[in-house]
């Protein structure tokens, strides 16, 4: 097996010209580079595969003079210049770095290259998800691998940033990935691509090792002795280019929408933010975000970090752990309600918990459930023991339906209970009854307090809750850290710590808003106000439907077809979602509409 390191360069950008030859403490960023990539273990060779365009004779004339292998290929087609530069190599396994990144550690690249090999992948990155600081990224795959994707890749966005086809089709090129050991580096900027990174490097430099490459923990300990660095540095997303790429590109449609039988649903195989990826490399933006559990997006890296903390500190507990009472307190703190905690492996066992107590404490068997319309009158109030509102429905009413509910629920004796499964921790951090200023009794929280893992909480007001309790209806907390529930509970706790400490509520309603408002102008650009109505609170919208034949159906598929998942016609925004993401989202409901519109004008309402 020959392991190339092949060093993808150009000479600079519009942003920076001439980055890869710069001066950076004595000698080019190209030569930080190669460098680091000598000292790799496992790499054979050293090579650079850079254009034919003039502009990149330097960076030949620099190989030639310093004994490096330069190959020389298309300057947009990235992903063929790199084909030809590892057969050029005869190259087995090739491992790609950038030439904008001169803080390369070896031993990180060295340890992606062991993973490839050890564990039988065909694609290894550190970067499914990103969590290491941008500019140590780095990705090792089989020349085998490199070809197939050569051959089936068209979009210009695949070809020009060589290696997306590798790692969104994960059915046919099976991935690994090495996370960071720290948590909170994903969004550090170490590498040069503005001229406030050229400061910042050229700063950070002086404090580092000359003769060799520096570890990553050598920069990182140089930062946290000088902070003032970071003022210096261009604080920009990681993968600007690539994410302004793809909303020029078409996406779909995947199958034909109108087709008989209905297609099956796709086969998962990894997610990102707020994307998912079937087995056939189809991308899709999720708006179902697992019924609207994953408010911050999938696979991000806080909470992947704090559950790979916690597999480490062990799962199978049969006894409450200390991760209940940290949570717990971080509940009192957020929802009005929660004087008391309970939590659970399953929603389903946490609102028969808070239906048991709602029945000791009021003595009465039944119970209300309301979602929608007009609320129960008091004869029906005096013998129920709980009124469980659907929080959802209240974010759906029009009007104040909750105006004097509460004092009027418990003078008959009754209790309060709010489903809050979907609105927790989307409207407000303290819910719907933080959102609405009305404090229930009892309420139901689901997955979204752990970013989609199994994990469910009865929280309540201390009184009924302690006289439950002392009744003998206490449940038990066991059964979300006996059955490894523990993964759950620490990822609550890095959700929740996110969610304070970031404006995710702020940018779930910013988002939402914006999505809702120009959906309404597609609808009315399509001519069809009289069949949907956009609804709800922007953070999770809905589409009202109405028409012949089952318009719901024929929407989603339609959506589906270009690209965009949902759960129903809702419209779950997560943390995650970008200005790709929603332009997506906004042309397959263009697309979408087109086709309906265009149908219900020939008459054919259904296909």
């Amino acid at each position: 097996m020959t392991s190339v390191a092949l060093i993808q360069a150009r000479m600079g950008s519009s942003r920076l010209p001439g980055k890869v030859l710069t001066a950076l403490g004595g000698r080019p960023v190209l030569a930080w580079v190669v460098r680091a990539a000598r000292a790799t273990p496992g790499i054979d060779r050293v090579a650079v595969a850079t254009s034919l365009l003039p502009d990149d004779d330097a960076i030949a004339a620099w190989c030639r003079a310093h004994g490096v292998s330069c190959h020389r290929g298309p300057a947009e087609d990235v992903l063929a210049r790199f084909v030809l530069a590892a057969r050029a190599e005869a190259a087995t396994v090739v491992l790609r770095l950038t030439a904008d990144c001169p803080l390369l550690d070896p031993h990180v690249c060295g340890t992606v290259l062991a993973l490839l090999q050890r564990d039988g992948a065909v694609y290894a990155a550190n970067v499914l998800p990103p969590s290491w600081p941008i500019g140590l990224d780095c990705e090792a795959f089989t020349v085998e691998a490199l070809a197939t994707a050569d051959v089936l890749a068209t979009r210009r966005s695949d070809r020009e940033h060589v290696t997306p086809f590798l790692a969104t089709n994960r059915g046919r090129f099976p991935a690994v990935n090495l996370p960071c050991p720290l948590s909170g580096l994903a969004a550090e900027r170490w590498c040069l691509d503005y001229p406030g990174d050229a400061a910042f490097l050229s700063a950070l430099v002086a404090h580092l090792p000359p003769d060799r490459p520096p570890a990553w923990t050598e920069v990182l300990a140089v930062l946290r002795r000088h902070p003032g660095l970071y003022a210096l540095n261009t604080r920009v997303a990681r993968d600007v280019s690539y994410e302004a790429q793809l909303r020029g590109e078409p996406v779909g449609p995947y199958f034909e929408a109108t087709a008989r039988p209905e297609p099956p649903p796709p086969l998962l195989t990894h997610s990102q933010g707020a994307r998912v990826w079937d087995a056939e490399g189809h991308e899709y933006v999720d708006l179902g975000c697992g019924r609207g559990a994953t408010v911050l997006g999938y696979g991000d890296a806080d909470v992947n970090h704090a559950i790979r903390d916690q597999l480490d500190a062990g799962t199978g507990f049969g006894l409450p752990v200390a991760l209940e009472a940290g949570l717990a307190g971080r509940l009192s703190r957020l929802i009005p309600c929660a004087g008391r905690s309970r939590f659970f492996a399953s929603v389903c066992a946490a609102r028969a918990a808070a239906l048991g107590v709602a029945r000791t404490v009021s003595g009465r068997e039944q119970v209300v459930t309301w979602t929608g319309g007009a609320l129960p009158d008091d004869a029906i109030l005096a013998v129920t023991a709980a009124l469980v509102v659907d929080a959802v429905a209240l974010a759906l009413a029009d009007g104040p339906v909750l105006a004097g509910l509460a004092g009027r629920v418990r003078d008959h004796g009754a209790l309060l209970v709010f489903d809050e499964t979907v609105t927790g921790f989307r409207l407000a951090l303290g819910g719907a009854q933080q959102h609405f200023g009305v404090v229930p009794d009892l309420a139901v929280f689901g997955e979204a307090m752990a970013n989609g893992q199994p994990l469910a909480a009865l929280v309540g007001r201390a009184a009924p809750m302690a006289a439950a309790e002392a009744a003998g209806h206490g449940g038990t907390l066991a059964p979300a850290a006996g059955r490894g529930g523990t993964l759950a509970l620490a990822a609550a706790i890095a959700t929740l710590d996110k969610m304070v400490r970031l404006p995710v509520i702020e940018r779930l309603w910013q988002v939402g808003e914006t999505l809702m408002d120009e959906l309404r102008l597609l609808v009315t650009r399509h001519g069809l106000g009289e069949m949907i109505a956009v609804t709800g609170p922007a953070p999770w919208s809905r589409l009202r439907l109405s028409g012949a034949g089952d318009p719901g159906r024929r929407l989603r598929l339609e959506l589906r077809a270009h690209g965009v998942l949902t759960d129903g016609a809702t419209h779950a925004i997560s943390y995650a979602l970008n200005a790709t993401d929603l332009a997506r989202i906004l042309a397959a409901y263009d697309a979408a509409l087109e086709r309906i519109a265009g149908d219900l004008r020939r008459g054919r309402p259904e296909p």
